[in-house]
């Protein structure tokens, strides 16, 4: 007599692997593609699924396993190298996501996002002529995808020309007025230019289209401590932080955040010195109580 129930088994995991995964549930997406390979060692589809699960999971040397498997199955699958070149992105494997990259680009894949990715890493090797081609190129291809219009205003803006960079940062809000990062940005163009009033305003709608997003709190922070609000500013900073070591990832891999690509005037710190100035910020509150209660 046959076991039919055994032979099941493999596309049963398969089947759930799947619906885990469309659901975003990747933490079970991986547990069942991967019962599927004890089974069914050669499955592409598998391989590259599972990886992009990892990718999420922020789990990305497991990942650029599977995309490794999956590449070897079918070298001229669309998808594989550029999701391998965002994992060794987050790695700061920068040579090696180059190449995915450009292999993704070679092999014809002319996707928006990919040609936004690769902006990225000639924005952090400074060839910023190459990462402005590759930003109109994704604009062009894909006029409604905002973080291509947000990373230009980026490279502008480190540039200094701010006519250029107000340009492209509301071409990005016009594409996707959803999006934080984008009014953060402008933000950041409004504070080096002295607009400190038109700063405040996009940094709270940054704020206000996502909670979540640690830099407008830190930004907004830097204005509020100009102002002399510094009970307002220690909130913003303290929020900042808290969240900050809750990310796990940049937003749309984010793009290049400011904190990298905008830092022309020394207004956007490192991290470090984010954290010597909350203590500093604490200081001050406590010396002003003092003087207040005396």
């Amino acid at each position: 007599m046959e076991n039919n129930q055994f032979s099941l088994i493999p596309e049963e995991y398969y089947i759930l692997a799947n619906t885990a995964f469309e659901e975003k549930d990747y933490e079970n997406s991986i547990k069942y593609y991967s019962e599927y390979l004890k089974h069914v060692k050669e499955d592409f589809e598998a391989y590259y699924n599972r990886g992009k699960a990892f990718l999420w999971q922020k789990r990305l040397k497991e990942a650029i396993g599977d995309f490794d498997k999956a590449a070897a199955l079918k070298p001229g699958a669309f998808g594989v190298y550029k999701d391998r070149g965002l994992a060794y992105l987050q790695i700061n494997s920068f040579e090696e996501a180059l190449k995915d990259f450009n292999h993704e680009i070679d092999i014809g894949n002319d996707s928006a996002d990919v040609f936004c990715f690769r902006g990225i890493l000639y924005s952090i090797f400074k060839k910023y002529d190459e990462a402005i081609a590759d930003y109109k190129k994704a604009a062009e291809i894909d006029p409604k995808y905002a973080p291509p219009y947000t990373n230009l205003g980026n490279i502008y803006l480190v540039l200094k020309n701010y006519d250029e960079a107000q340009k492209y940062f509301e071409k990005a809000i016009d594409a996707n007025p959803e999006l934080a990062p984008s009014y953060n940005s402008l933000a950041c163009l409004f504070f080096q230019t002295g607009d400190y009033a038109s700063s405040l305003l996009n940094l709270n709608k940054a704020i206000e289209l996502q909670p979540e997003y640690p830099d407008s709190y830190y930004n907004r922070g830097v204005i509020y401590v100009k102002n002399h609000y510094h009970t307002s500013a220690l909130n913003d900073f303290r929020q900042y932080e808290m969240l900050k070591s809750k990310v796990t990832r940049e937003p749309y891999l984010r793009i290049l955040s400011h904190i990298k690509t905008g830092n022309t005037e020394g207004i956007l710190k490192n991290t470090d010195d984010k954290t010597e100035l909350v203590k500093e910020l604490e200081e001050l509150l406590a010396k002003l109580k003092k003087s207040i209660s005396g």
